[in-house]
């Protein structure tokens, strides 16, 4: 830590001043932006937008010029980590307590893992814990072990921690059964979030320390793991940084959402593909291959169609490789074994979802994996009808970046059209005018976006199984945040390089706008939930 923040002194003060023009655009961008979300509730009750603000401004000033302090490519993983880590305490502390992606699903199997339990234990002997009786569905009593304290935390998802009745009261460390715990997800997916767990019962903290303590260390794996990719990729930093930061994925990143282990794990996958395509001739050995396999194996227990960036390694040169014939054999052999492995587990997971509250849309919407995928071979214009209807929903992999965070009522809405319309600016100078310097080999390009849509139509057929009513080619239930990782192969395959010449002044507006977009984040925390 002390590596990341240190910096000369003199430099830094006299940097302040150098960065002055973007710092000045960030304080221009964070006041009109807020402007944009204004309502009479905030004018009504000024206090907490007004410190804010004033907090924001300080605290973009010292980013930018901390980004001028360590604006080297080598220096770049240390930016990503400290702008990450301080925007995403503010966050920790500011959310609703209505996190996104399943809170009170993720919370419990943190909590359930922070006992030593890897693999929860299920307490009834039906196949699901639901019933219906005549006029609703039903919860039987029957489900998972966890503490007094989580359910008091869930029964407050809508509220912030000035509203809820029992933040400050200490933990309840009584055993109680819930509904459901997120049974369906591997045990190392909520680590970081289960050890913040434990430090806040070691420390007999408060009850809402749980939440913010599993949000911290979760936040702390994040930024980790992406300052680990930013400074593992030789290509594409300040893509990968912008990524991270999206409204999107730093909701994900600071909530206790396995997800924030997905998109980090993802992009960390993609940048040790850029490391292995820019390598050295004959540089890449056996161990190479095997690390990338396995790491896809373990994103692939995660979620299952992130297999399909293991085909990534067929995208790099083989002259990179030492042994030309053993690289194409390793990477068959081990991409078949962890879709073997991924397969098997797909079937225990799919199992474990009737133990949560998809079991009343399973019974009432009529889901049933198998006699879907019997009626999706039943006619051979099923599978041209299923792409059609994947293709028309691709919108969505573009719907999480005009976004910002929920609602109290559940949801996403965009903070202002302001807002929208940086991001999307924002968006296409990282995304498609970014300034290469090289060129990617064509193969490559083909490769990678055949694993991109290999990863999107998979991730639309396993919703189509699992979510969408029996003999409907319907794709139901994906959530935008499913596609965040993407981003960071866009420049790669579909960059148009329209500024030929690197300068690094288009660096300082990017990290400029990213920090912006950051701190209007946390605004509209305040703006609508306060």
């Amino acid at each position: 830590m002390k590596s990341i923040l240190k910096t000369d002194n003199l430099n830094f003060k006299d940097n302040i001043f150098q960065s002055k023009k973007y710092w000045t655009i960030y304080i221009i961008l964070l006041l009109v932006g807020s402007l944009s979300m204004l309502s009479l509730n905030n004018i009504e009750h000024p206090k907490m937008e007004i410190l804010m603000l004033i907090c924001l401004s300080i605290i973009g000033i010292l980013l930018i010029s901390y980004y001028f302090s360590n604006k080297s490519q080598e220096d770049l993983y240390k930016v990503a980590f400290v702008i990450i880590v301080i925007f995403g305490l503010l966050c920790v502390f500011t959310m609703p307590i209505c996190e996104p992606s399943d809170c009170p699903e993720h919370l419990t199997r943190a909590e359930i893992t922070s006992r030593g339990i890897l693999f929860p234990e299920y307490t009834g002997n039906n196949y699901t814990n639901y019933y219906f009786n005549g006029t609703d569905y039903v919860w039987d009593g029957s489900g998972f072990e966890t503490i007094q304290s989580i359910v008091d935390i869930k029964q407050n998802r809508y509220n912030t921690v000035f509203t809820m009745e029992n933040d400050d009261e200490k933990i309840n460390n009584t055993l109680v059964i819930v509904d459901q715990c997120a049974e369906q997800n591997p045990f190392y997916g909520y680590l970081p979030q289960a050890l913040g767990i434990i430090i806040a019962k070691l420390l007999d903290l408060n009850v809402i320390w749980l939440l913010w303590m599993a949000r911290i260390m979760n936040l702390l794996f994040y930024a980790g793991v992406i300052s680990l990719a930013v400074k593992k990729s030789p290509i594409f930093k300040i893509p990968i940084i912008f990524t991270a930061c999206l409204p999107m994925a730093m909701f994900q990143g600071v909530s206790v959402s396995i997800d924030s282990m997905i998109i980090a794990l993802t992009i960390l996958l993609i940048s040790y593909f850029f490391y292995m395509y820019k390598s050295e001739e004959n540089s890449l050995n056996s161990k190479n291959i095997l690390l990338f396999i396995s790491f896809s194996f373990i994103l692939g227990l995660l979620k299952l169609p992130s297999l399909a960036f293991s085909l990534l390694i067929f995208a790099v040169p083989k002259k990179n490789f030492n042994d030309k014939n053993k690289a194409i054999l390793c990477s068959i052999g081990g991409i078949i074994i962890i879709g073997l492995l991924g397969l098997f587990w797909s079937r225990y997971a799919t199992d474990a979802l009737w133990h949560s509250y998809r079991a009343t849309h399973y019974i009432s919407e009529n889901v049933n994996a198998t006699l879907q995928m019997d009626f999706f071979l039943s006619s051979p214009y099923n599978p041209l009808l299923f792409i059609s209807k994947t293709l028309e929903s691709i919108y969505i992999m573009g719907s999480p970046f005009l976004m910002y965070p929920p609602k109290v009522t559940g949801g996403y809405t965009s903070a202002s059209d302001f807002i929208t319309m940086v991001l999307l600016m924002a968006m296409g100078c990282v995304y498609l005018a970014y300034p290469i310097n090289e060129k990617i080999v064509v193969k490559s390009k083909i490769i990678s976006l055949l694993s991109v849509g290999i990863f999107y139509i998979g991730t639309c057929f396993v919703q189509f199984l699992t979510w969408s009513p029996q003999g409907e080619l319907v794709v139901s239930g994906i959530s935008p945040r499913y596609f965040m990782p993407l981003l960071v192969l866009i420049p790669f395959i579909f960059g148009i390089n329209i500024i030929k010449e690197k300068n690094i002044e288009f660096d300082y507006y990017i990290i400029t706008l990213t920090v912006s977009i950051m701190a209007l984040m946390v605004m509209s925390f305040i703006f609508g939930f306060y």
